[in-house]
C-alpha cells in the first residue's frame, strides 16, 4: 500500500529522503496502522463465521458500503463509528498513546513498534500477584498451588482431563520463581 506523506508534499522544492524516523512520526503511517487494525478485525470475523461483505452489514446493523470501505482501506472513520464497528464485533476498543521518542528507540534496538496487549495485561497479572505476595506475606505455597489449580479448572471446560499433579507442579515451579523474584526486588520473609 503506497503512502502519500503531506508533510513531505509540502516542500517540493526540497529533496527529502523517507528515513524511517520520518516515516514513524508522521500521522500517514499510524492512520495505515488503524486501517489495517481495522481490516484485520472485520476480515478475520468474516473468516470465523463464514460471512459475506453483506452478510456481516446485515448481521451487525452497517451499511455494504461501509464494510466496504473498511475492506478496501478507503476511507477515514469517526472514533465513534470505530467503536460501534469494534464492539459490535465483541471487540473492547482500547487506544494507547505512545511517546514518539519511545518508539523510535524501541525501533532502532530492534524491539519492535507495536505494543502486545495480551503480553501487557499478563505482566500486570503477575505485578498484581507479586505485589499481593509481598503485602499479604501469609500466601502460602499450597494456598498459591490451590489458587492457580482452581484458576485452571474455571478456564477449561476440560476439567475431567486434567492432570492434577502436573498443573500442582507448574503452580509450585511459578511460586517459587515468584518468590525468588520478590526477594531479589523487596525485603520479603517466605
Amino acid at each position: 500500500m503506497k503512502i502519500k506523506l503531506k508533510s513531505m508534499a509540502k516542500s517540493k522544492s526540497k529533496k527529502t529522503k523517507l528515513t524511517r524516523e520520518l516515516l514513524l512520526k508522521s500521522p500517514e503511517f499510524w492512520i495505515e496502522n488503524i486501517r489495517t487494525e481495522l481490516f484485520n478485525m472485520v476480515q478475520n470475523y468474516m473468516d470465523e463465521n463464514d460471512l459475506s461483505r453483506k452478510e456481516l452489514a446485515d448481521e451487525l446493523g452497517f451499511s455494504k458500503g461501509y464494510i466496504s470501505q473498511i475492506l478496501n482501506g478507503d476511507s477515514d472513520h469517526r472514533i465513534s463509528k470505530m467503536v460501534s464497528l469494534a464492539t459490535a464485533l465483541g471487540k473492547a476498543p482500547y487506544i494507547y498513546l505512545k511517546d514518539v521518542d519511545l518508539v523510535l528507540d524501541a525501533d532502532q534496538n530492534d524491539k519492535g513498534i507495536y505494543i502486545d496487549f495480551e503480553e501487557l495485561e499478563s505482566k500486570a497479572e503477575r505485578c498484581d500477584l507479586m505485589d499481593s505476595l509481598n503485602s499479604a506475606k501469609s500466601i502460602t505455597k499450597e494456598n498459591y498451588v490451590n489458587h492457580n489449580w482452581m484458576k485452571y479448572l474455571i478456564n477449561t471446560s476440560a476439567v475431567h482431563d486434567t492432570n492434577a499433579s502436573s498443573i500442582e507442579d507448574v503452580a509450585s515451579q511459578e511460586f517459587d520463581e515468584l518468590n525468588k523474584e520478590l526477594q531479589s526486588h523487596f525485603i520479603y520473609e517466605a
